[in-house]
């Protein structure tokens, strides 16, 4: 049996040409561009955080600044708890702007038995604007007033842009009467 023939060889088919290189649509090509420019705005936020903050960052909202100046007023009115007002409620700024100190805020509250103010309006980033009248300890109205206040949000918020201040975290950074 010498007349064996040598298996046949396997044939290949031949290798196909090589694939052209992947075209985008516009689409794609649009959308990678505006998601390169969303990461760019980002990290650009974050380097920049503290310069942004005064800008976008813990802001206070009309509501907040009511609710806040209500229960400002109702402490510092009170003997008894206007020291917490002091403490928990002004900015060191606040409080170091304070001729007199303690002593001097906590004397003049004692002349008062309720503030009473409108529904206050924004005029300008955390800063609020109502007409204020003291009431005096026989519960006359006392001095009538247009008021303007600067709160501040005390809580880390304020260095997140586009955060909000979270509710109880807004303090008393300034308090000044309205110049007509």
């Amino acid at each position: 049996m010498t007349n064996a023939q040598p298996p046949p060889q396997h044939q290949f088919p031949p290798r196909p040409p090589p694939a052209p290189p992947p075209t985008h649509s516009r689409f794609a090509k649009v959308a990678i561009t505006v998601l390169g420019l969303f990461a760019a705005a980002i990290v650009t936020q974050f380097v920049n955080l503290e310069t942004h903050a005064a800008e976008v960052g813990g802001s206070v909202s009309r509501i907040q600044a009511q609710h806040f100046l209500e229960g400002y007023y109702a402490t510092v009115v009170n003997p008894h708890t206007a020291k917490k007002a002091w403490q928990t409620m002004l900015t060191p700024e606040a409080q170091s702007n304070l001729a007199g100190g303690w002593p001097k805020f906590e004397t003049f509250w004692k002349e008062w038995s309720k503030v009473e103010f409108d529904p206050v309006q924004p005029v300008g980033e955390n800063t609020f604007k109502s007409e204020m009248t003291y009431v005096d300890l026989k519960g006359r109205p006392q001095s009538w007033r247009q008021q303007v206040w600067t709160l501040e949000c005390g809580s880390a918020a304020k260095y997140v842009p586009f955060k909000s201040c979270p509710d109880g975290k807004v303090l008393l950074k300034d308090a000044y009467i309205a110049t007509p």
